[in-house]
């Protein structure tokens, strides 16, 4: 494995990678990764996606659907199609068959699995998400399109040429029978549709649709009504971003997430419902003190997936509003196929995925409140001990939390890295410190190298309610960095150490709030931003989701409404700047243009302020190739190793 650099000049850097793979990689009980798990309507199984990786690989080494007991014995591992992506798995309500999607070359086959045995049951063009049965077990409907998105900017953007033209995006609804025949569309050619629930009568769906440039629009999507003709009506909400619809058992009501979102797939909010009679919709959670993540319908009740003060956890919920949620949160990061748990058909069985800064990923399976680990919950040996703080913190008459991470044995940490989460509408949760992902890795490799390392959930974080989420609109610098100083006070008492030992990490929302601690603070010894936003205009024709701006910035874009933008553009301060600053970027993402960082970057070398921009080849907003990811990870140590005070 090798890596050489390409071209050098002026501080920036864009180098190129090659790797020649000369014995079989190393696998531990670490390496495995779980998605889209599922428990059976009588919760005698699970299924998941497992995928198997290697710290020295360039691929996965194994993706395959797998079927566990409730004892967390493997009884199948699925891999009917070379070269398949598998998402998806959804039981029949009876329980008897289990069906999956597997994806490749944009090509779709969608696989039933019964008594042991997978056979393909359609195979069409196109690329396919979200599989479910009817209720009545008759039907499939999944999401298909020959524009395939994920997240828009998290996959980057083919180079564009001649007559360009806003995008006009179609994934529909499609049906397959389950006793044969050809699958056929039921929403309209021209409408993008995000998620659907199927209407227990199976007369149609509810979705969450949008005309027009998919990756843009999910930021202003809306709730309707489909009847399986395809015929669409608008179900009249206020203004919010939505998802996660699901029908009432009875088929009278609906409920979702609505609130103020950032990326799709990030979903959080309170828990509307909205009788699809009458139209009347209720907010049922309002004035919660956490996030709610999921939803689902169990019996006449809610089940939420929240987040919780960096926690996460499930929340009972009446959907008539007139109680407060009943909880059950724990310091770990929960996930499962349609949220945060998967629940069984009388309600009284959960499973979900578990993993904690400590502990690996593994599957849970128990009563609400009651789980209780079935596959190995303990880490192998990652080189590392680390001790875990739940800090707590005021600022501005709110209450902040944060994770404080500190390599224990040995000398105690005497230098501090804060890493700032993106979004901004998130939280870091418990994640384990021993895995390879982009950002994870990056920890992992921090401590190791003898870093404390501490993660703020400032304001505009999930975890701490709607109002909480709502603090950062129209201040999307001063606010948050408030809080990050405030608790970098906090974590320097704690470590009896000095700005001379800090430095501050961040990446996506979190490079902007970097470039603007840049231009805003002296605080820090070093920084490190990572695909930020330095000049709110310029990046608003930039981006693939400008319409993500419009939520946090004077709800408009900025060519009638230029001073808003230009007031919280970290570009305009850059006389103030005097922190070393490395900014690094992929060179292929749409979502935060690489131009960005090298305007910051331009600006620093004119005020003759340290600087380095690294740009990572091939790599969009989610660094996918390992190489490029460990290599980010040593420039962002380095960077601090040569600035931090020893």
């Amino acid at each position: 494995m090798s890596s050489r650099t390409s071209r050098v000049a002026a501080g920036i850097i864009i180098f190129s990678s090659a790797c020649a793979v000369s014995a079989q990689p190393k696998i531990t009980s670490d390496s495995l990764s779980y998605a889209d798990l599922v428990l059976r309507p009588d919760a005698g199984q699970i299924a998941v996606v497992e995928t198997a990786h290697a710290e020295d690989a360039t691929v996965p080494l194994q993706n395959a659907v797998a079927v566990y007991d409730k004892s967390g014995r493997k009884l199948s591992t699925f891999d009917p199609c070379s070269g398949c992506k598998y998402t998806a798995p959804d039981w029949s309500p009876d329980g008897q068959s289990l069906a999956f999607l597997g994806v490749a070359n944009s090509e779709t086959s969608i696989f039933e699995a019964r008594d042991g045995q997978a056979r393909r049951i359609a195979q069409l063009p196109g690329v396919a998400r979200n599989l479910k049965w009817s209720r009545d077990g008759k039907s499939l409907a999944f999401l298909i399109t020959a524009q395939p998105h994920d997240g828009g900017h998290a996959v980057g953007q083919h180079r564009r040429a001649g007559v360009i033209e806003v995008p006009h995006d179609t994934q529909r609804i499609t049906i397959l029978p389950a006793d044969g025949g050809d699958p056929h569309p039921a929403s309209p050619d021209g409408l993008w549709v995000y998620e659907f629930d199927w209407r227990p009568d199976t007369s149609g769906f509810v979705a969450v649709v949008a005309e027009g440039d998919a990756d843009n629009l999910w930021y202003q999507a809306r709730l309707v009504t489909l009847s399986a003709q395809g015929d669409v009506h608008d179900i009249a909400l206020p203004r919010m971003q939505i998802a996660r619809p699901r029908v009432s058992p009875d088929g009278k009501k609906v409920a979702f997430i609505g609130g103020l979102m950032s990326d799709e797939g990030y979903d959080s909010g309170d828990v509307f419902v909205t009788d699809l009679a009458s139209g009347q919709t209720d907010n049922v959670t309002n004035g919660f003190r956490g996030s709610v993540n999921s939803v689902s319908w169990s019996g006449n009740r809610l089940l939420g997936g929240i987040t919780w003060y960096g926690s996460t956890g499930t929340a009972l919920i009446d959907p008539s509003g007139h109680s407060a949620p009943s909880l059950s949160v724990r310091p770990e990061t929960i996930d499962a196929r349609d949220g945060r748990v998967s629940v069984s058909a009388n309600g009284k069985t959960l499973a979900y995925v578990a993993e904690s800064f400590n502990s690996p990923a593994h599957l849970v399976l128990g009563a609400p409140g009651a789980g209780h680990p079935i596959t190995p919950a303990s880490a192998a040996n990652i080189g590392l001990e680390v001790s875990i703080e739940d800090v707590r913190w005021h600022c501005d008459g709110r209450e902040i939390q944060g994770w404080l991470l500190t390599p224990r044995g040995g000398t105690p940490a005497r230098r501090l890295i804060i890493d700032a989460h993106g979004g901004p509408t998130g939280a870091v949760t418990p994640f384990f410190i021993g895995s390879q992902a982009f950002g994870h890795g990056l920890v992992g490799d921090m401590l190791r190298a003898g870093y404390a390392v501490f993660f703020p959930n400032f304001r505009g974080s999930t975890g701490e309610g709607e109002d909480f989420v709502l603090a950062n609109v129209n201040d999307m610098g001063d606010g948050p960095l408030k809080d990050v100083l405030a608790g970098l006070d906090e974590v320097e008492r704690k470590l009896s150490i000095d700005d001379r030992h800090a430095g501050l990490f961040g990446y996506s929302y979190a490079g902007f709030l970097t470039m603007w601690a840049a231009t805003h603070t002296q605080r820090f010894a070093a920084i490190v931003s990572g695909a930020g936003m330095a000049d709110w205009t310029s990046y608003y024709s930039q981006t693939v989701i400008p319409a993500w701006v419009d939520l946090f910035i004077g709800g408009q874009p900025p060519y009638p409404n230029m001073e808003a933008y230009d007031r919280v553009s970290p570009i305009r301060y850059l006389k103030d700047a005097k922190t070393p600053t490395l900014l690094e970027n992929g060179d292929n993402d749409s979502g935060a243009p690489p131009e960005q960082a090298e305007a910051f970057w331009k600006g620093l070398l004119f005020y003759k302020v340290p600087t380095k921009l690294i740009l990572y080849p091939g790599e969009s907003h989610h660094f996918h190739d390992p190489i490029n990811i460990r290599k980010q990870s040593a420039d962002t140590i380095a960077w601090f190793d040569q600035w931090l005070a020893k």
